[in-house]
């Protein structure tokens, strides 16, 4: 029987883009629903013009999809909880996910994985 991955929890989410079908994944160590409403808490707060680089979901869809005026995030993304690996094994699960989906939102994670495979 397939285990029931509660949002309530800690682990590894996807959230994909509306627009295009993009992925982006993340870990919490706290709960879900915690850090999806950072995620919404950054959308909200940055300012289109020069700090969209520090929230990659919104720099995906201002660079991706030309948008001008910001939407919501829910307008945007939708977020799947994926996995509720151990404390311990976050990163490596987290990891695996990032190469599973190869996301470019995620790029710049991909280019480290990349190169520190290479050594």
């Amino acid at each position: 029987m397939k285990r029931i991955l509660l949002y309530l929890f800690y682990g590894i989410y996807v959230a994909t883009c509306k627009l295009c079908a993009e992925q982006y994944d993340g870990q919490t160590s706290n709960k879900f629903s915690k850090r999806w409403n950072s995620h919404r808490s950054s959308w909200g707060t940055v300012n289109l013009s020069n700090d969209e680089e520090q929230v990659p979901l919104l720099h995906h869809v201002v660079h991706e999809h030309k948008i001008e005026k910001k939407p919501k995030i829910s307008e945007c993304f939708i977020v799947t909880f994926v996995e509720q690996p151990s404390y311990d094994y976050l990163d490596i699960c987290e990891d695996n996910w990032l190469n599973k989906i190869r996301s470019s939102i995620n790029k710049h994670r991909i280019a480290l994985n990349d190169r520190l495979a290479l050594v």
